[in-house]
Order: C-alpha cells, then structure tokens, then sequence
C-alpha cells in the first residue's frame, strides 16, 4: 500500500522524467486503495464492493487487459502483498485476506493455500455499517508470518508459508471514533445516487460516496488506515482510536487518537501479540504510521494538522503544524531526514532536526493555471523528485470541486513541478 513494509513511500528509483497518460482498465469498479506492481508485469488491486464477484484482480501493466480474478465480493479487502517466493528464485507470491479468508497465489493465479482468519463475525446494529474491512496483510519477518488488521481494530497473524492461522484475533483497546457531521443531504444524496449507478449499491450503508466520507474522516471506525510492520525487531505500529474515557467522557465512542506499538512473539506451535506501548493524543487521526529506515523513529499525525515524530518506543521527539488536516501517511525518505507531507492543499517538506521540526518548503502546485490547485493524495519519493497527483478545480468555501487531475513530479530541493501529464483521476502514491 505504502511500498514497504515501514510505509516510507519512498522507492528506491527514479522516476522517468517525462511521463503520459496511457490506459484506463475496469471502469465499473471502485478501487479505493492502490494496485501493488509484482515487478513482473502484472498489477493486483482488489475492488470495493463490484457487482461482479472478484475479491483480486490481476492486469497486465502494459496494457491493463485482465489476466484473472478471485471470487469473493465484499466491502473491499486491502492492497495485496507481494512478496519474493523462497522455493523458487525470481518467482513471486500475492498475498491478500478479506475478512473471512487469508490466501496466497502465484502470478498466474494458482491457489497456493487458503484458510480461514478466524475474525469473529460481525453483526452491526440496525443502521450501522459492517465493520469487515481488512486493511491488506504485511509482513514480519522474525516469525516470517503475515499480519492483518481489520478497520474495528483486530489483528490476526499466519504462517507465511502454509497459512496456518498462528495468532490472534487480538483486539486493540480503542472505542469506536466519535461520528462526524456528514456534508447535507443535498450533497450526498445524489453523489451516492451516482456512485451508485456505476458501481453499485453498499448494502448496509446509506451509498458508497457515504461510506467513503465515513472512513476517510473514521467516524465509528477505530483503525482508519494502513499499519506499519519494523522488519528488523518486528515491531508493529498501528494509529487507531484510544480507549473509552481517555477524551475524559465514558460515551462508548473515543475523541482521541492513538498510536499502539505491538510485538509478535512465539508461543508454543504458533504466537501471541502483546501491546507493549501506547501513545495517545487529541483528536482523531486518518494517519498510517511511518518508520524511519533505521528503525529509530514514527511519524503519525492527527487532525488537527500536526506532525507528530516518535522514538521506537512512543516517546514523542516533537511535533509540527503545518496548518491543515494531513492525508494518509507521511512519506519518509532515507535521505537527510526528509519528510514529505501531503494536505488537501498542498505538499510540505520538512526536515527532522532531531528535537524538532523544520519546514523547507511549500510546493509550488501550478499544473493549471486560472485554477485554484490542490494536492490530490499521497506523494511517492523517488531519487530525482516526489511524484504527486495535482488537481486543478475551484475552491468553494473550505470545499474543493476538482475538474481536472493529473501526475506531476516536484523538485526535492525546491518544491517546484518538474514535469506534469494530464490524468484521468486522482490516485494513492504510485
């Protein structure tokens, strides 16, 4: 989801410097989290709630025709992992879970195992949605077993090489997030009308434009985005809600974020999680943990748009304000101690200063000109720029309407757009 296993967001290439738009596949499905590229041609993406019955697409990345699917609709079930396959060399294995089911596949769709989770089943309350999403496994490489954790907040481990389910299920001790306001009826009502037509009803839920506000903003939700799994001492960081009471009222929803840091260790024939530190503070957060390369600091933010960077052990080391409410994760580079931070509004650089935070620069976000321009997701950094989406609309109020969207790569060193090629529609990193 976030390229490895830390999120770091940062790939170990460069970006070509002059890119176009090519194709557009499967446009009948909401794909709300991104492909994950094999390195051998193909892309894996799993959709969100289809009409048809696929839970895991693969296309081929050159031409985006599908090569094959696996059943298995629901509500979505997490970017798939890709991880090399020990038994033969140059070989790749995908890994991917939805509530009900862990399974691994290799590239051409051959089912290696698949077993059970062992989630308990969910029963909503009448007009609450199911809480069955799982946000894709990672990896751990001391027990060489794969994590999963799902949006209400249970982990699950299994064996990466039989699947046999060796921990779990854990629940972490957040509350449900408090319920934000949804934008007017006159608003949602024929957004989700829309989605609708092209993707399909959400059963449970008041329409999929609904939905999506509800995760993005994680009203009821306790984890809200991907987690991060440090390779070296296998520490598992997850940015959720904190337990009932912490926002000083016993209401059965929590007002507060928090940042649990999780050991997988074993136990007998399989293994245990054990919560060993916890990091809470005001307001929610949307935020998927990032770890520095060494293993030494996290970075998680809250929503009321600060950065806030952590020793390995939930220490804060400081926080900074960018002054608006921070998208997905931030993007940490191996190089000088670079941050990448992405706003509705724009891209921030910042510069870990050891006790504090530095900013560097603004991006100057001018792909359109006469149109207000705003960041349009999660930056990716490469070793010649940081790959962005850049949108170009009309800001109406604290609103944006984007009409136009595209990919641009910036400047490290000053912000600026290097190079631009129009687009179809926003994206997650890339």
């Amino acid at each position: 989801m976030h390229v490895d296993s830390t999120n770091s967001d940062n790939l170990w290439i460069a970006v070509a410097p002059m890119f176009r738009f090519d194709w557009v596949a499967e446009p009948s499905m909401y794909i709300a989290e991104g492909p994950t590229h094999d390195g051998q041609g193909q892309l894996y993406f799993t959709p969100l709630n289809p009409k048809e019955d696929v839970s895991l697409v693969a296309l081929d990345s050159e031409t985006g025709a599908r090569r094959w699917s696996v059943p298995g609709r629901g509500l979505a079930d997490g970017a798939p992992l890709v991880l090399d396959d020990p038994a033969r060399p140059g070989e790749k294995i995908v890994y991917h879970s939805t509530y009900q089911h862990a399974m691994a596949l290799r590239s051409d769709g051959t089912l290696i195992w698949k077993v059970p989770t062992g989630l308990p089943p969910h029963r909503p309350e009448p007009g609450q949605t199911q809480a069955v999403h799982t946000w894709g496994m990672n990896y751990h490489p001391p027990l060489d077993a794969l994590i999963g954790v799902t949006i209400d907040g249970q982990l699950y481990a299994h064996d990466r090489r039989t699947g046999r389910r060796i921990a779990g299920p854990f629940a972490l001790p957040g509350a449900p997030a408090i319920l934000h306001p949804r934008p007017p009826g006159w608003a949602t009502d024929p957004a989700n009308e829309a989605l609708g037509e092209v993707f399909g009803d959400v059963p449970g839920t008041d329409g999929l434009f609904t939905l999506l506000f509800d995760v993005i903003f994680g009203s009821g939700y306790q984890v809200s985005n991907f987690y991060a799994v440090e390779p070296r001492r296998g520490r598992i960081y997850v940015a959720a809600t904190a337990p009932d009471g912490e926002d000083g009222a016993v209401d059965g929803v929590s007002a507060n974020g928090a940042l649990y840091m999780l050991q997988l260790q074993a136990a007998g024939e399989g293994a245990r999680f054990v919560l060993r530190e916890r990091f809470f503070f005001d307001g929610g957060t949307g935020s998927t943990p990032s770890v520095s390369p060494d293993g030494s600091r996290v970075v998680v933010s809250d929503e009321h748009g600060h950065v806030i960077l952590l020793d390995a052990d939930l220490k804060e080391r400081w926080r900074f304000d960018v002054g608006a409410q921070i998208a997905a994760s931030v993007a940490v580079s191996p190089d000088n101690r670079e941050l990448y931070v992405a706003t509705r509004f724009d891209i921030c650089k910042l510069i870990d200063r050891g006790d504090r935070g530095e900013l560097a620069w603004r991006a100057t976000l001018d792909a359109y000109p006469g149109y207000d321009n705003f960041n349009a997701l999660t930056p990716t950094v490469a070793a010649n720029g940081v790959a962005v989406m850049v949108g170009g609309g009309r800001q109406v109020g604290d609103q944006q309407v984007m009409h136009r969207v595209g990919a641009a790569l910036l400047d490290r060193e000053t912000g600026k757009i290097r190079y631009f090629a129009e687009g179809r529609e926003e994206s997650i990193a890339v």
